[in-house]
C-alpha cells in the first residue's frame, strides 16, 4: 500500500526499490528522515485511494472505517525503521504485492 496510496509521484521519492531495501547504520538516518517526507505529504485523495483499497466493498466510496488500520498499515516502515536505528543493526526490508 506504500505506493498506491501516495501515488506513483510520492511512492517514488520512497527510498529502495518499490519497498525492497537495505540500509546500512550510517544511513538509516537520512532514510527515517526521507520517509517522514513522503508519508508527512499524503492528502486527502491518498487517504482515499488507501480507504478503498482496504475496504474494496463500499461501492467506490471511500470509507473511514478502517482508518485505523490503515494508520497502522503506513506507520510500519517509520516504526521499523526507528526500532533498527535504536538497536543499531541496520534495516532490510522485502516488499511482495499480493494483488
Amino acid at each position: 500500500m506504500d505506493y498506491y496510496a501516495p501515488g506513483v509521484s510520492l511512492g517514488e521519492q520512497l527510498p529502495g526499490y518499490f519497498g525492497n531495501m537495505l540500509v546500512n547504520l550510517k544511513d538509516l538516518e537520512i532514510t527515517i528522515h526521507q520517509v517522514d517526507v513522503v508519508l508527512g505529504n499524503l492528502d486527502d485523495a491518498a487517504w482515499d485511494r488507501a480507504r478503498q483499497y482496504i475496504s474494496p466493498c463500499s461501492a467506490g466510496e471511500a470509507s473511514v472505517h478502517h482508518d485505523e488500520d490503515i494508520l497502522g498499515l503506513l506507520s510500519a516502515l517509520p516504526y521499523a525503521l526507528r526500532a533498527a536505528y535504536a538497536r543499531k543493526p541496520g534495516f532490510a526490508s522485502v516488499a511482495l504485492w499480493m494483488g
